[in-house]
């Protein structure tokens, strides 16, 4: 099963959530999973709280781009991958991760940053606007 990456991206309040929470609704959960960009701001427990809070989190070098990626092309591949739990009180990651991958879905891995859909054989399960769905 070939799968399509879709970015879903914008500005603080842009509705970025709204979107994929109505994929969600749409596909069912039983076809979508979530990940969101927000989870992968940097670990900062090295760090002193002072000089985290300090940090400028609107900056893109707060977040693990880099493993975002790398996680959504692993999902694409039909791995399983464990997406971090950030807090952001802390401004570091928890203890676990939640696990997640495409096996088992029948369309969709969604994320505020980017959704994978993998491909079916058939266009019977795809949108076709000249056909109204």
């Amino acid at each position: 099963m070939r799968s399509l990456v879709v970015a879903v991206a914008g500005g603080s309040g842009s509705g970025k959530s709204t979107v994929v929470r109505e994929v969600v609704r749409l596909l069912g959960t039983d076809t979508v999973s979530v990940i969101q960009h927000d989870a992968y701001y940097r670990d900062l427990s090295h760090l002193p709280f002072r000089e985290r809070a300090r940090t400028n989190f609107d900056h893109p070098d707060s977040l693990e781009t880099e493993l975002l990626v790398r996680h959504v092309s692993r999902l694409v591949a039909g791995e399983v991958v464990e997406v971090p739990t950030y807090d952001f009180a802390t401004h570091t990651w928890l203890e676990g991760s939640r696990r997640t991958s495409l096996r088992g879905k029948r369309k969709a891995a969604a994320s505020a940053a980017a959704f994978a859909l993998p491909l079916l054989g058939s266009n019977q399960d795809s949108p076709d606007p000249e056909r109204g769905r």
